[in-house]
Order: C-alpha cells, then structure tokens, then sequence
C-alpha cells in the first residue's frame, strides 16, 4: 500500500475535495527537521518527491532538472491547456525556460512592484467592503487579481477588472 495510510492519516481532518497540497504541507510540518521526503502511493501514482525547502526546489527543478513523471504531464495538460514548463523534461524545458528567464530576472520585477501593491490594495478593499456580507466567494476576487498582474506583468494591459468587481 506504499504510503497510503500514512496519507489517509494527514489527510483525515481536511474536508473531502481539500487541495493535496495542504496534506503535504502537514505531513513536512509533522517531522520538522525533515526538508524532503518520497511519497509512494503505488499502486494508483509513481512515487513522488514532497518537498519543502526552497534549495532543494531549485536542486531539483533547475540545476539538475531532474525529469518530471508522465503522471505529472497528464495531471496539468487539463489545466494548463498542453504542454508546459511544469511537464516538459530536457532539452524542450532548457530551450523554453531560457525564453521566460529575462521576465522573471530581480530587475524585471521590480519594475511591476507598485502595480501589484496598487491591485493588492484594491483586492484588500474589495474585501473589506465585503467582509460583512454573510458568504463572499474569494474565487472571483482572487482571479481577478491574479489574471490582471499575470496581464499586466506578460503583455502591458491593464484590465482594471478588479476595481469592476463587486
């Protein structure tokens, strides 16, 4: 059974459809002196590495990078819409990883600093206004949010959808 009832016992008290990756945070804060560990859940997935320790993210996705499991491209094509940076391995990763570089770069980012404060600063206003009504749905909001910075940041258009959403 591999792991399995290891999970089932950090996952028991989480609501049914709660997110796997609220399980693992708890399973890495349940041995603190644990930074990275295999999680084996045969029969139903591949063994997978949990990891929470941002030196060993990069070990694993960047300096080595190491090869991402054909279950792993299979559970993000539905979401990202095909191939990505989350499923490709080799070569294909270097080529379009050194494409998005020059984005991501200290210098790069800076530069949208103050428009991401400006739209957090709505979001957290949006909230508050909100925040007496009896059930407000983050989902909207936090879209919103996101969809706008990533517009912003990725082709210079400001949407403004955020400051429309009530």
């Amino acid at each position: 059974m591999g792991h399995m009832l290891v999970l089932l016992r950090h996952s028991s008290h989480f609501p049914p459809l709660a997110n796997l990756s609220l399980v693992m945070q708890e399973m890495l804060l349940s041995f603190p002196t644990t930074e990275m560990f295999l999680l084996d859940l045969w029969p139903s997935y591949p063994p997978v590495i949990v990891n929470g320790n941002p030196e060993g993210g990069l070990l694993v996705s960047q300096k080595y990078n190491l090869p991402r499991s054909r279950a792993q491209a299979e559970s993000i094509t539905p979401i990202v819409g095909g191939l990505s940076l989350l499923s490709m391995n080799g070569g294909e990763w270097k080529t379009w990883r050194s494409h998005f570089n020059p984005g991501f770069s200290a210098a790069a980012l800076m530069e949208h600093v103050p428009y991401i404060v400006e739209r957090v600063q709505i979001f957290c206003n949006k909230l508050r206004t909100n925040a007496g009504r009896e059930i407000i749905s983050l989902d909207d909001f936090a879209t919103r949010l996101t969809f706008e910075v990533i517009m912003k940041v990725s082709l210079s258009v400001d949407l403004s959808s955020l400051s429309k959403c009530t």
